[in-house]
Parts: structure tokens; sequence; C-alpha cells
């Protein structure tokens, strides 16, 4: 996502934190609360001091954006990426297309049957949430790993198991990561062609069967072995795809329309979804609905869709898309964002795929 966002002002801050961006003192005292809140530890005084700049530059991001937005229910604030700069949180977070990679990704697509309407679902529910019928896990945190992709389709794949009538069981990412040479790792990939690889590979594996264990859960970073669509890199280590049993096999995989109508009524009679967004904004968000003044719609994450609904404000009512994230329950609304739905705000529309078992 190469939206240049102008951040804004933070009037509700975490209890423990009070912001003066005026101050360097003040700055300076309150980086010590967040380095000791989130356990950050710096090797030198020169590492200290740039994250203490890169801190104090978000800060007064932070105040812009909540000064844009003041009129709606969002909230941004400090988070435990609060110290990265943009660059970091785009390598460490989101995905990272080259050319090729893109290309193959809007191929694959086009061996997805296309689903234009639901003309079964009449008389849809104001608000939906597919969390309240036992068919969603708990949220994840994809660590310091560009592996959204591959967890955005695991846990689409997760709750189409689990609505099947078994039960509600945590599979691989790791196996994504290591074994689909067509996506790229820690360094990035599509949904969809995470899908292909299952149905071309026998399936996927369980998470107690091939464990997750990108940094910091593990030594262990996947070696890109597809190099054609992925830039070079060092690797991290030799692990290799383990042949794990394979517990869920897909037959196809499903790409919605960009109509949020028919997003919505899919969403309602299928189950969740794995889309895409633009998310660079989501490095400061906190909570309410967003609805981003200015936000690119070309995808950089990829996340897993389980709702919709409105927020009652006291300027009127804001529809919104519920939507999973894998930061982990401390980022955002316990592991969740929600944000504007009808408009196609940051590319949420734009690809919404999902697995058929």
């Amino acid at each position: 996502m190469r939206s240049i966002l102008i951040f804004f002002s933070v009037i509700v801050m975490a209890v423990s934190f009070k912001i003066n961006t005026e101050n360097a003192p003040m700055r300076a005292d309150l980086f010590g609360q967040y380095i000791a809140k989130y356990k950050k530890r710096f090797s030198t005084i020169d590492e200290y001091n740039k994250r203490l700049k890169i801190f104090s530059q978000n800060i007064k991001k932070i105040e812009v954006l909540n000064q844009i937005h003041n009129r709606s229910s969002v909230i941004y604030d400090l988070n435990e990426f609060t110290y990265m700069s943009e660059q970091e949180f785009r390598n460490q977070k989101l995905m990272n297309f080259n050319a090729k990679r893109y290309e193959y990704g809007m191929e694959v697509l086009k061996e997805a049957k296309f689903v234009g309407s639901v003309n079964d679902v009449q008389d849809l529910p104001e608000e939906f949430d597919w969390r309240t019928k036992n068919v969603v896990t708990p949220v994840k945190d994809q660590g310091s790993c560009g592996s959204c992709w591959a967890f955005s389709a695991m846990q689409n794949i997760e709750s189409q198991w689990a609505i099947k009538g078994n039960n509600l069981t945590s599979f691989s990412a790791q196996q994504l990561i290591d074994c689909d040479n067509q996506d790229c790792g820690c360094l990035g990939g599509w949904p969809q062609v995470a899908m292909k690889h299952l149905i071309d590979n026998g399936g996927l594996s369980t998470e107690a069967d091939y464990p997750y264990c990108a940094p910091p859960f593990g030594d262990c970073f996947s070696c890109v072995t597809n190099k054609t669509f992925c830039r070079p890199f060092s690797p991290y280590c030799n692990r290799t795809c383990l042949d794990a049993p394979k517990t869920v096999k897909l037959s196809s995989f499903e790409l919605v329309s960009s109509d949020e109508e028919v997003i919505k009524a899919y969403l309602f009679k299928n189950g969740p979804l794995s889309i895409g967004i633009n998310a660079l904004w989501l490095q400061f968000y906190s909570s309410g609905v967003s609805n981003p003044w200015y936000c690119d719609k070309e995808v950089d994450h990829a996340v897993l869709l389980v709702g919709y609904g409105i927020h009652r404000g006291y300027l009127g009512d804001t529809p919104y898309w519920l939507i999973k994230n894998s930061w982990a329950e401390g980022w955002g609304e316990k592991g969740y964002f929600r944000i504007y739905r009808g408009k196609g705000v940051c590319g949420v529309n734009t690809l919404v795929v999902n697995a058929v078992l």
C-alpha cells in the first residue's frame, strides 16, 4: 500500500499513557513507559535514539489522524507497532508484491468460480457475526513474518471445516509458508494461490501436526524456494516442507463479486471469507469504525471477514465490516477491526475468496 497517510490527535490514549509531543523529556518519559509495557529491548544507545525518534514522529501522525477523524467513532492510539517506521511495518506485517507475483495471483483467480449474485438469501439481518456460531478460531499472531496470506486462507478453511459439522480446529499456516512455492513465505503471497496449492497437493494439516514457528515463536523462518516470484534474500534456516498428515482437502475456491451487497449475502450464507485489503492505516488503529480520508485500493494485507453491522453514533449510523486480523488479541478490538461498509474503502471488496471443501 503506497498511500501517504496523514495521521491525527490522540484524544483518548491508553490509560497508561499521556501524550505531549511538544516536550522532548516528556516524550522520552512516555517512550520509557512504552518500552516497559511492550517489553522492547535495544542493544545500543544509537538504536534507542533511533526508536525514540520514530516513536515521536508516529505520535504526531496519530495526533493528526485523530484530529481528522474526530467526528467518527475510530480511535488511533499507541500500540506495539508505534516504534516501527512505515517501511518496517510493511516488511513485517504486510505483503510486498513484485510485478510477477501480482500477475500470477491475478492469473490464479481465473481458475475460481465467479459468484456474481446470491439469489436464495432474503431478509438479511441488520447485523451478523459468525463468531456467535462457534466457527471462528481464536485470534492468531503471525509474528515478524509477512504471512498474512497464509493465515487468511487457513482461517477461511478453519471456518468452512467447522460449518460442515466438524470440530472447530486450528489448521497450519506454517505448512503453507514452507510448502507453497508459488507464494513467498514471510515475504508475502496470495490466499487464492494458497488454496490452489492445497487443491494440487493433497490438503492442509492441523496446527498440532505442523505448528507455527516464525519469530518470535521460534528460530524458524521458511526458506523461499521460488526465486522467480520472490525477491532474493538470505535464508534464515534450512527448514523444508514437512510430510505431515493432511486433515482437510479442498475441491475448489470461489471469487465473490466486488458488489458489497453480494458480499454481505454470500458471507451470511456461506461463512467467513478470505479478503484482501490495503492496510497501512492499521499500524495505529485502536478501535471504532475506520473510514480513512484517503486509502489506496491496492491490496497489501489479507484477513478474514467474519461479519457486518451498524455502529450507532451521535452523528448517525455507520455500516461496517467486522474483520479478524492475525496480529494477536492485544491489537485493535481484541484482534479484530471494523471498517466502513458500502464504498469499497481501502479495497475491502476487491479480493474476496472462499475455499470449497
